[in-house]
């Protein structure tokens, strides 16, 4: 049933084009490394090819949440690959083998007030030869509510980064630092 309504949402939000300021970089390796192939988007579900040795995706975005409440993520993934999703750099869901259940758990929410950007990033990696593609798909749902099922988040709450963002700041630091030996 579950996998029934994902990919029927799934569907809908990529056929569903709406403009955007969202940053989605692709890459031709599972590392994330070197110049990516950058796109606008407005979708948090993303597409990674088949039959390739390995790919990686970044999307940067401001999030903005449609009414003050606890936000629970879900990413949900297909194929060979994994997902790390991170919000105000804090780690919300991934699917990588350190975030197994014998681990300390994840945040179960993040109380966003409405109108309030967020800096939101997910990191999206392929490995190994796939016959099929990989999806993901990030989802939210109010916490703690018995009727609130997970849904896509919509093109709407999704945005472009500021230049000014402290995130961004840090990120460009540590990729300039990411070269040569020893680099992490």
């Amino acid at each position: 049933m579950r996998a029934c309504l994902l990919a029927s949402l799934l569907a809908t939000l990529i056929t569903t084009a709406a403009a955007s300021d969202a940053t989605l970089s692709s890459y031709p390796n599972s590392a994330l490394a070197g110049a990516p192939k950058v796109t606008k988007t407005s979708s948090l579900a993303l597409s990674l090819p088949a039959n390739t040795p390995g790919s990686s995706a970044e999307l940067l975005a401001t999030l903005t949440a449609p009414a003050s409440a606890d936000y629970a993520f879900s990413c949900n993934i297909t194929g060979q690959g994994n997902v790390i999703l991170w919000l105000d750099d804090h780690l919300y869901c991934g699917s990588l083998p350190l975030f197994a259940p014998e681990t300390a758990p994840l945040p179960p929410f993040a109380a966003l007030t409405k109108g309030e950007p967020h800096h939101l990033r997910v990191r999206f990696l392929q490995h190994g030869t796939s016959a099929a593609a990989a999806t993901l798909s990030v989802l939210w749902s109010v916490y703690g509510s018995n009727t609130s099922v997970p849904t896509l988040i919509p093109p709407s709450a999704v945005g472009a980064v500021s230049s000014a963002s402290p995130q961004v700041a840090r990120d460009a630091m540590q990729k300039k630092l990411a070269t040569g030996w020893g680099s992490w």
